[in-house]
């Protein structure tokens, strides 16, 4: 199938487009903006989901995760909204990135529950968050090239994460979150090896034992379908309603990943691409299209490579001096780079 064939909208007309909304919301001020001057987002089914995605979605990391003294994230994430944004991405790694959306969630009545829930909007967006644990129930065992991330105290099992997403982004920020808040895709966390793969598929390769331990995957599968095979889900909630998993650096894993998924249980991939693909990792020729033929939704990630491609260092951003502020500023255009990444086959935001 072309890229014409796909996309209701030619590659030629999709840069003009894309031209006039990215220099519009580019030299947007984060205080406000008139909307009714800003062309509205283009929007492509993602993947098999019944859900047109915008193009262009809100990353939780930069001045959401590292915010420098004296910036509010909140009126990032309202323009966002203002600007008909309808893809929003955060993590258990992300520092207070959840904290800052529960912020601007407060003021969008976007908290299940409260008396002016707007129930119509938060259907009309999609909120994905990511857990780095790659076992399902607590107790787990060491395992070589395994790793198990949280930046939650507290946090022993992928279930204890997407509790600790729930509770940031829609409740108290201490463990309670209010009847009927729902992520709508949970990731895995930036997958490295077949090690983890490994981890993450017991429990459905192999017999599945309450009693003993399993991957993070099925355990994932009882908070989607409202199921307790695990038995980590006795309240039977329904706590999230898609799965997939994020990568940076590994294709020959992410399309393992992919391939041994028998169940269907993977909708969603965050993946890296930017104009350095083809002298990297090349995903836009391996995994993406497995994914794509898939069906999974797959949004693209580091259109900037974290600034390297403007003149930071190619290194990890950790800290809030790290977050790169001149993108988009003459001399520095942002354009052609997000152009790349929007008109690589397959990817839909």
């Amino acid at each position: 199938m072309t890229t014409k064939e796909k996309y209701s909208i030619s590659r030629r007309n999709f840069i003009k487009v894309t031209a006039a909304s990215t220099a519009a919301v580019s030299t947007m001020t984060l205080g406000g903006c008139n909307v009714e001057k800003v062309p509205a987002p283009m929007k492509r089914k993602f993947g098999k989901h019944d859900f047109m995605v915008t193009t262009f979605g809100l990353g939780g990391q930069a001045s959401l995760q590292w915010t420098a003294e004296g910036l509010d994230p909140v009126p990032i994430i309202l323009k966002a909204f203002d600007l008909g944004i309808n893809y929003f991405d955060t993590s258990n790694l992300y520092a207070g990135s959840q904290l800052n959306f529960n912020k601007a969630f407060k003021k969008l009545n976007l908290i299940p529950g409260e008396s002016n829930y707007n129930e119509e909007l938060r259907k009309s967006i999609w909120l994905t968050s990511k857990t780095a644990m790659r076992w399902g129930k607590p107790g787990w065992p060491e395992r070589e090239g395994v790793v198990n991330w949280s930046n939650g105290d507290n946090v022993q099992c992928a279930v204890d994460d997407v509790k600790r997403s729930l509770t940031q982004l829609f409740g108290d920020g201490n463990g309670n979150y209010p009847e009927g808040a729902y992520l709508d895709m949970v990731l895995i966390h930036t997958l490295h090896n077949e090690a983890e793969i490994d981890v993450l598929y017991e429990g459905l390769e192999t017999p599945l034992d309450p009693n003993g331990n399993f991957g993070a995957l099925v355990a994932l599968r009882d908070l989607r379908d409202g199921t307790n095979l695990t038995g980590m889900n006795p309240k039977n909630e329904k706590l999230i309603k898609h799965i997939g998993f994020s990568g940076h650096n590994n294709p020959p894993a992410m399309i393992d990943m992919i391939q041994r998924d028998e169940w269907g249980i993977l909708e969603g991939m965050l993946i890296a691409i930017n104009a350095n693909d083809r002298l990297m990792f090349n995903m836009q020729h391996n995994v993406i299209p497995v994914a794509e033929a898939k069906g999974l939704g797959i949004i693209g990630m580091k259109t900037f490579a974290d600034a390297a491609l403007y003149h930071k260092e190619p290194t990890w951003s950790n800290k809030p001096e790290h977050v790169y502020m001149e993108v988009g500023k003459p001399g520095l255009p942002s354009r052609p780079l997000i152009e790349y990444s929007l008109t690589t086959p397959g990817v839909h935001t």
